[in-house]
């Protein structure tokens, strides 16, 4: 297999690994209910994390594509693209009504939805990389 002797190949999926890892506890931290203004440190520090799996998850696909991996290899990049991409947007349009309804985003809690979605889009996360990294690597 292609896949098992590219460096990239190993270090994205561990690294996605540990990514899904700390969206867990990520989940954990929001279901504590917390003021957006008490953990805006953490907050910013998972945003760059997230930010840095948007552009691996670029270089991945487009590098898995070229050099002819498995489709199922594709899945998780894929994944992150249309996932980052989607919660950029609908940062900036909730940032945009928080703005114009003079909403302030620091003082209010975060909804529960929010540590729902972390852990369900985490858990997939872990499970897809462990099921990728057992068969390919």
């Amino acid at each position: 297999m292609k896949e098992k002797k590219d460096k990239f190949f190993k270090f994205y999926y561990i690294f996605i690994l540990i990514y899904a890892i700390i969206g867990l506890l990520d989940s954990t931290v929001g279901f504590m209910q917390p003021r957006m203004g008490d953990i805006l440190f953490y907050t910013n520090l998972v945003m760059i994390i997230s930010l840095a799996v948007l552009v691996l998850s670029i270089v991945a696909l487009v590098r898995f594509i070229k050099r002819k991996f498995k489709k199922i290899t594709l899945v998780l990049p894929i994944y992150h693209i249309v996932f980052q991409v989607l919660a950029i947007v609908i940062g900036f349009i909730l940032g945009i009504y928080a703005f114009i309804m003079n909403i302030d985003l620091l003082a209010m809690q975060l909804p529960l939805i929010s540590p729902i979605i972390s852990l369900v889009t985490s858990s997939f996360e872990l499970v897809f990389a462990i099921y990728i990294i057992r068969k390919f690597l």
